[in-house]
Formats: structure tokens, C-alpha cells, sequence
């Protein structure tokens, strides 16, 4: 028997539905805390506190770098070292499919939805989760990664090459549902136009979303009927 949704969560003007990657679909935070604590500590001398990491999650990963590897925003062959080094560690620090999301995500292709992600992690980061996780690529008509977009999210600009596929597939920003773990996301969803639903599973909860005025449920499973 297939997956019913919970269409209750889902406006009933949505046409497409454009998910964030890392906390949403992916569980990450813990892995790749542990990830980045690791390799700061073994190849160069870094000790990193995950109080503080935690609230820098969210960010594109090129900001992490920086911060807290002490990279000059400059210094593309350091930057590019520690990237290197620190993609090399993600297959023992491995991403988990969160709880409920494959089911959720064949449950929405299944209802008719085009599926879009657009994540601020890099595109080869991201490819290495779908092989990782076994979540099948052709499950999403779109697909963007920080290598896709010079912003970030809460920027509402990242979305400006979603809006293009969306033309093609005539398809107005008034007709999707964006669904993301933070705040950066809402913010950035909003003022693009975009519907949003919150997934409590990563960078912000409950009383968060809120206080922000943003409607969110407590993981991408809860998009199923119980």
C-alpha cells in the first residue's frame, strides 16, 4: 500500500515543492559536527567548540571554512586545501535520510508534485549523500547547490535559478511550498514568495518558527497520514 500525505501542511494552491537538503531530508548536524571537529583537530591544530559550530549551522559551507578553520576570505590554495581535506573524511562521517523522508518524498512524486532541492552545500558534497543514503537522484526534477548560486540563504536571490526552471515548467513562485529547518530558510522562502513549512530537525524548533510567525512540524515524516 503506497503513502498517503497529510494534505493538511500542503497549501492547496501548491504546484511544486522545493525541499532544503542538510536537517530536512538528511539528518547532518551530528555527523558532520563530528566531522569538522575531527579534521580541525588531526590535520591542523584547531580545537572547535560545538556550541559555537551549532549556531553557525546553516551557513554555506565556504563560511564555515573560513570561520572556523581561520581561512582569509582571499586565500583560494588554503581554502581549497582544507576543503579537500575535510570532503575526503564524509564517507566515515556519514548523513542519515531523516525519519520518513523517502517514503515522503515518493508519496509527493506519486501525488502529481514536482520535487526541487536547493541546498547550500556543494553540489559533489550532495551527490555523495544520494549514493550514501540511497535516496534515488531521479526522484527530483531540480536540483541546486551552492555551486549553482553566487547567494545564500536568507537572500531571497538564491531562488533566482529555481525561478527559472520554474518558468519552464510554468509554474509561479505563488505555487510553492519551500520546506527547510531554519529560519535562514523562511526568511529566504518569504521574500521570495514562496509558501514555507518548517521541519524541526535541525537548526531551529518550535517556539522559533513561532516567533517568526512560520508554521513547521516536528520532522518530514509527519507529511504522512498516520
Amino acid at each position: 500500500m503506497s503513502e498517503q500525505l497529510n494534505h493538511h501542511f500542503i497549501p492547496e494552491n501548491a504546484r511544486v515543492v522545493v525541499l532544503d537538503w542538510d536537517d530536512t531530508v538528511v539528518g547532518s548536524i551530528e555527523a558532520k559536527l563530528r566531522q569538522h571537529v575531527y579534521v580541525a583537530n588531526k590535520h591542523f591544530d584547531i580545537i572547535l567548540n560545538t556550541d559555537d559550530m551549532k549556531r553557525d549551522w546553516g551557513k554555506p559551507l565556504h563560511q564555515l571554512i573560513e570561520k572556523w578553520y581561520q581561512v582569509p576570505a582571499d586565500d583560494e590554495t588554503r581554502y581549497q586545501a582544507v576543503f579537500e581535506t575535510v570532503i575526503s573524511y564524509s564517507s566515515q562521517f556519514l548523513k542519515q535520510p531523516l525519519p520518513g523522508a523517502s517514503e515522503v518524498l515518493r508519496a509527493l512524486k506519486t501525488s502529481g508534485y514536482p520535487l526541487g532541492v536547493v541546498t547550500g552545500s556543494p553540489r559533489n558534497d550532495v551527490y555523495h549523500d544520494f549514493s550514501a543514503t540511497g535516496i534515488p537522484l531521479e526522484l527530483f526534477d531540480y536540483f541546486q547547490t551552492s555551486d549553482d548560486s553566487e547567494f545564500h540563504k536568507p537572500d531571497p536571490r538564491v531562488f533566482d535559478p529555481t525561478n527559472r526552471w520554474l518558468d519552464t515548467i510554468d509554474v509561479s513562485p505563488q505555487q510553492v511550498l519551500y520546506m527547510g529547518d531554519s529560519l535562514r530558510d523562511y526568511e529566504a522562502a518569504r521574500d521570495a514568495g514562496y509558501h514555507f513549512l518548517g521541519v524541526e530537525t535541525g537548526a531551529n524548533d518550535l517556539p522559533s518558527f513561532y516567533s517568526a510567525g512560520a508554521l513547521s512540524i516536528r520532522a518530514i515524516g509527519d507529511l504522512l497520514k498516520k
